[in-house]
């Protein structure tokens, strides 16, 4: 294989930026703290815009990847043949891709029923086992990381650089898992382990005119993560070329010290850097624009000596009038120009995309947001994104957010590491308040070979690189140090020592610890996490000991079981000082196999509350392991792997009060026995009323929702009528004899319907159906977009049971993925085809480099096949 050409380095073409600099120069410096209603004729944004396009570039593009350990370190050498070696570009994420020689028999693992493991058994045993990505037998995490494979894996880049002095050029990741080495031209950089904390390296003493080449190792070795973690360099690259004189990375921070309706106080961080060999006398000059582009304040600081190699902080005040402050609802983004001034001219120049609002916590009010009370309805989301893998690109993380938004979320807790900065970026401008996570343990090992090897001696840099790339957001509201810190007694010292760190980065926001040293009591003696703003418990029903312990301070559950929504909110309804409840999970997830497998009781036992057990142990479920391969992913999302609604979530729009009503049918089971919802999961149930049994089946139909009284009627006549109280938890449940038709729901409230819901008998397979969540799509490599396929009848009704191999094909495009919502559907995400769940799949289609037409293609034996044309421009 050829090797990709070479790329020239995108420095800045040092006339254009002089010109524009002399311009910005032209503007006299302002005083202390100004409006901007000074006649200051300041650049443009897209001005200023234009200047950073220039500075800091996507490094992405034409890289070589081979999978496997090499000899020794001779592949970061320069004259290493790469020849061989696979074309790509980032994010990427090896751990997704089928591995050699494994089976091509996706149907064997494609029923849909989540109970298998009671009904067929064989099916564990039929899996093939080694498909697609997975093996059974030889990945190191096992169920924890979804029976993956990590691994050793290299990457280099050819580049060139033309002779610039005084230029420098740094590269930075974004993230990479993990344990990464970079060389430039054979020199060995450095190494990094934690793969979610961004880092980069100086290339500029090691660079050449001419030809760079830069190699990086990861090593994604071992049983080293409790969920599916992905390998590789799975978050984006980038290269920053300045002046000497300059803003290091993440060197502007934004923090609204007051606000109300008439002014805001903004304050700047701003941290300069002098790197030019020789004394400078930089000033600064800090510019706020609103949503519009109209600038609304300006100030600057006049300039000062620094020697060379010295870094110096500034703090800047800027004074908003009539704020557009950011809440939920009304997410207003606001963008700060700073720039560096050195002679008169613009030496480096950093725009920074912030929010105007506060945050606080109180033992008597909960969570303020600007002020106000809020109460937060959260799920926690890991960072993968199914049969994407771990990779991250700005339109598979907003669209992820914007479902979660409009299910009715407000909040999200990122599990258990910092988040992507896309994540960050869709969060903001969605409205979505986050806690962001640092780590899932300290000192002590969850797994043996995580990150625990090197926290004593990487903490306080990864802390520090978590905060401050995160720190600008104003959807972050809440950091937290670590997640279920076993250790106890042991972990406070070094809990102290977190939280102080956290504390002197960013004194703006509250900072809470997940369940602090424990996982299910409120607290585990002697210690309660005391040192933080916040407390934490989780998975409990009841926060009487968390109180006691801690009186005087706002708390929190940040996970609790979907099987017990509706107990978890009404302590949070019930209790002015607990702030908010987080559901395990928001979205699925790969790895922690098999969540949500129900329980199966006796047919006449009760099921219209949800099951909490004092004696369950949480290393087996359903009288099994976990969930046993195939499973590879968790199950237990609100939404599944390609975002279709899951049944809790019904159920938990009716606990919200944001739906009237929702119905759902639980899949029959044989024998004297039905379902019971467990702990993280839910029912196995359908919003179907097509079921392939005999007529007259006993068939269990829930119905959710906040009315005092419910009817329900099959094919128009009253089959019965149940009052609903709080003991019923927004439950009615009914047995009914099974005959296709309509079943529909009506709900009531003080005598007055307040909604109905119909479940209509779907016809046989006829055709497929396919749709999008955008028809238009930026030429970009970070654009997607997410293509539906349903399998409908001639009616163009969803058959919601349907189980069929769907082929995909693009045109135009790049077909980045296929996938379902199945979590034990063992299968290539790659190869163009995948078997429905509940009547779906979905396509990923990435555009290319270029504008234009992009077509779909969906065909399935014995169907009329669908056709959806995309554009990119």
């Amino acid at each position: 294989m050829q090797k990709p050409p070479a790329t020239p380095l995108p420095s800045p073409h040092r006339r254009r930026i002089l010109q524009m600099a002399a311009a910005a120069a032209a503007v006299p410096l302002l005083t202390a703290c100004g409006s901007g209603d000074d006649g200051f004729a300041a650049p443009s944004l897209g001005e200023a815009q234009q200047f950073s396009g220039q500075r800091t570039r996507s490094f992405d593009e034409g890289w070589l990847f081979a999978a496997g350990a090499q000899t020794g370190d001779a592949a970061a050498l320069p004259g290493f043949a790469d020849q061989g070696w696979r074309a790509l570009d980032l994010p990427h994420d090896w751990s997704i891709e089928d591995l050699l020689g494994g089976s091509d028999d996706g149907a064997a693992t494609a029923q849909p029923s989540h109970l298998f493991y009671f009904e067929d058994p064989a099916l564990a045993e039929r899996a093939p086992p080694r498909i697609g990505p997975f093996d059974s037998q030889l990945s190191g995490g096992g169920r924890a990381t979804g029976r993956f494979v990590g691994g050793e894996g290299w990457y280099r880049k050819h580049f060139t650089v033309a002779a610039n002095p005084g230029q420098r050029v740094e590269l930075a990741f974004d993230g990479v898992y993990q344990n990464a080495d970079v060389w430039i031209n054979g020199r060995h950089l450095g190494f990094h382990p934690y793969g979610y904390t961004a880092f980069g390296h100086d290339l500029t003493p090691h660079l050449v005119a001419g030809e760079n080449i830069v190699a990086v190792r990861v090593r994604n070795l071992g049983d080293n993560s409790r969920w599916y973690s992905g390998s590789g360099i799975y978050r984006h690259t980038h290269l920053t070329v300045t002046g000497g004189v300059r803003i290091p990375r993440f060197g502007v921070g934004l923090t609204t010290r007051e606000l109300s309706t008439s002014e805001a106080s903004i304050v700047a961080q701003v941290t300069v850097h002098n790197a030019s060999g020789g004394l400078a006398s930089p000033a600064l000059r800090v510019m706020l624009f609103d949503a519009q582009g109209k600038q609304v304040a300006a100030t600057d600081i006049d300039a000062h000596g620094m020697a060379d190699g010295e870094r110096k902080d500034a703090m800047l005040t800027l004074k908003v009038a009539s704020p557009q402050a950011w809440t939920p609802d009304t997410p207003q983004l606001y963008q700060a120009v700073v720039q560096v001034i050195v002679n008169g001219a613009v030496a480096d120049q950093v725009i920074e995309t912030f929010g105007i609002r506060t945050v606080s916590v109180d033992g008597g009010q909960g969570f303020l947001l600007n002020g106000a009370p809020l109460k937060l309805r959260g799920g926690n989301v890991h960072h993968d994104h199914g049969p994407l893998g771990a990779i991250s690109l700005y339109d598979q993380e907003y669209w992820r957010l914007a479902i979660l938004k409009q299910g009715g979320y407000n909040a999200i807790r990122i599990a258990h590491n910092p988040p992507s900065q896309e994540f960050l970026q869709a969060a903001d401008r969605l409205g979505l308040i986050l806690i962001n996570e640092f780590v899932d343990m300290w000192d002590v090992a969850k797994t043996p070979d995580d990150y625990h090897l090197y926290f004593a001696q990487w903490w306080q840099r990864d802390l520090e690189s978590w905060m401050l790339s995160s720190r600008n957001s104003p959807a972050v509201c809440i950091w937290s140090i670590a997640n279920e810190i076993f250790d106890s007694k042991a972990a406070e010292p070094r809990g102290k020592e977190l939280f102080a760190r956290a504390r002197a980065i960013d004194a703006s926001r509250p900072i809470m610890q997940g369940a602090a040293q424990g996982i299910f009591g409120a607290f585990n003696a002697p210690t309660t996490a005391a040192y933080t703003d916040l407390g934490d418990i989780h998975y409990q029903l009841s926060f009487a000991a968390a109180r006691q312990a801690m009186p005087g301070k706002a708390w929190m559950q940040s996970e609790s079981f979907a099987s017990s929504a509706y107990d978890h909110w009404k302590l949070v309804t019930d209790n002015p000082f607990v702030i908010g409840d987080f559901v395990w999970s928001a979205w699925d997830y790969m790895g922690e196999t098999g969540m949500n497998v129900p329980q199966l009781i006796a047919k006449d036992s009760d099921t219209d509350t949800s099951f909490q057990g004092q004696s369950r142990d949480l290393g087996k479920q359903a009288s099994g392991l976990w969930g046993p391969y195939p499973w590879f992913a968790a199950g237990c999302g609100d939404f599944d792997l390609i975002g279709q609604v899951a049944p809790q979530h019904l159920y938990r729009r009716a606990v919200w009060d944001i739906s009237p009503i929702e119905m759902a049918v639980a899949r029959p089971v044989s024998g004297n026995r039905q379902q019971q919802a467990f702990a993280f999961g839910w029912f196995d149930e359908l919003e179907s009323w097509s079921w392939d049994v005999a007529a007259a089946t006993q068939l269990r139909v829930h119905v959710y929702t906040g009315a005092d009284k419910v009817e329900l009627y099959l094919n128009d006549a009253l089959l019965a009528t149940q009052p609903l109280t709080a003991a019923n938890k927004r439950i009615a449940s009914f047995w009914v004899a099974y005959q296709a038709g309509t079943l529909r729901a009506v709900a009531y409230r003080n005598g007055a319907e307040i909604g109905r819901k119909e479940l209509v008998t779907a016809g046989a397979p006829a055709a497929l159906l396919l749709t999008a969540d955008k028809t238009s799509l930026a030429a970009s490599r970070d654009a997607l977009a997410h293509v539906l396929a349903k399998v409908v009848d001639r009616q163009g009704r969803l058959v919601p049971d349907a189980v069929v191999r769907i082929r995909f094909a693009v045109t135009g495009g790049d077909l980045a993925a296929v996938g379902s919502g199945n979590p034990h559907n063992a299968d290539s995400f790659r190869r163009g085809r995948r078997h429905s769940y509940q009547g779906k799949a979905m396509a990923y289609v990435r555009p290319g480099k270029t504008p234009g037409k992009i077509t779909v293609t969906a065909t399935a034996d014995g169907l009329a096949s669908a056709q959806l044309d995309l554009t990119s421009v």
